[in-house]
């Protein structure tokens, strides 16, 4: 997994992965959204356009991510997922739990 960071429109940090969020990688994802939020960042955005697979140790830090933003009032958007880490979020009934996108751009607009 490679993760790459940018802020856009000054307020928005957005994340993009590349590969799998497993287990053995999770940890990594947890404290690059620590970094963030610690830096006083509220607004994230995840690009999941190169995530090929997502296991329910990537769910818990997106879920464990979420909670601590809203404590804040921030806000975590993920947006172009593939169909088949979409079937996983839908499965895991995690799509009731996120605002998910299908572009970048409309998650930047909403």
């Amino acid at each position: 997994m490679n993760i790459s960071k940018r802020v856009e429109n000054s307020q928005f940090n957005i994340i993009n992965i590349n590969g799998h969020v497993d287990a053995t990688n999770a940890p990594q994802l947890e404290k690059e959204f620590d970094s963030i939020i610690s830096d006083g960042g509220s607004k994230i955005i995840v690009n999941f356009r190169d995530v090929e697979y997502i296991s329910s140790a990537g769910l818990r830090v997106l879920l464990s991510v979420t909670q601590r933003l809203k404590s804040k009032d921030g806000d975590l958007r993920l947006c172009e997922m593939n169909p088949t880490v979409e079937k996983t979020f839908n499965l895991a009934g995690f799509t009731r739990l996120f605002d998910i996108f299908k572009s970048e751009q409309e998650s930047l607009a909403n």
